[in-house]
């Protein structure tokens, strides 16, 4: 029987669900960014000038920043998931830049059975369930 372990993800929210065949069988870790959205952005660091020449933060956002942060958790929590060695593959489910962001941190044995590029948290199991398995 193929253990499959489901990684659903958005920049807010993240779940693992278990699958068995064509099946989901139930959500057995749920994780939520609760960094997203807490910092408002400083109008003073905008552009600074010292001495007539202009200084700029970095481009990389707040929110890049917290993504990348909840994408190191998802990975962590996954990667203790897989070490226990009850799942045989991984299908990936996110909005596509965490879809690629996730793909960047994953360990290059495990085997991604499917992946796919769609806003997925707030679907049900049975929803989820005929996005993946019915194509």
């Amino acid at each position: 029987m193929n253990r499959k372990l489901v990684i659903v993800a958005d920049a807010a929210r993240a779940y693992f669900a278990v699958g068995l065949e064509r099946k989901l069988h139930g959500i057995i870790l749920e994780m939520s960014n609760h960094e997203l959205h807490t910092h408002e952005p400083d109008p003073k660091k905008s552009g600074r000038s010292i001495d007539g020449r202009h200084f700029y933060d970095p481009h990389t956002s707040n929110k890049d920043i917290e993504s990348h942060a909840f994408v190191n958790e998802i990975v962590h929590n996954l990667d203790h998931l897989m070490q226990e060695k009850k799942y045989e593959s991984l299908i990936l489910v996110a909005v596509p830049k965490m879809l690629g962001l996730i793909r960047k941190k994953l360990n290059p044995h495990w085997t991604i059975e499917r992946s796919l590029a769609l806003e997925a948290t707030q679907l049900s199991l049975e929803e989820l369930e005929k996005k993946i398995f019915m194509r």
